[in-house]
């Protein structure tokens, strides 16, 4: 949770509201996961999990943070990163069937990691 230290402040991680975090995660994301492994194929089932998984990981970040101010776009911005992140990891999921075909899915969700700035 924490990867690495602030001089001068104390950091405390809450086991209750880590053990929250992840519950809602986990639930969140396994009805994202149920709704395109268990609708028939098609775009809609695709857009639907990708997009209630893409809010259960922007749930869980935004658990974390709620003391920290951030800027609404900021905010938005990262939700809608979360969704096509999840949604295109889904679509990978579903279609590819070979491991020549996997080559490009790390590269492609690299592009949605978060990068922190440091100093």
């Amino acid at each position: 949770m924490l990867g690495f230290p602030v001089a001068g402040t104390q950091i405390r991680c809450g086991v209750p509201y880590t053990l929250l975090r992840l519950l809602t995660a986990v639930v969140i994301v396994a009805v994202g996961l149920f709704i395109v492994g268990f609708r028939s194929t098609g775009t809609a089932p695709l857009l639907l999990g990708g997009t209630v998984t893409g809010l259960a990981v922007a749930a869980m970040c935004y658990l974390g943070r709620d003391s920290i101010g951030h800027a609404t776009g900021t905010i938005v911005l990262s939700i809608m990163i979360a969704v096509v992140a999840a949604t295109t990891t889904l679509w990978a999921a579903l279609r590819i069937t070979n491991a020549r075909d996997t080559s490009g899915t790390p590269p492609a969700n690299s592009l949605f990691a978060p990068r922190q700035r440091r100093g």
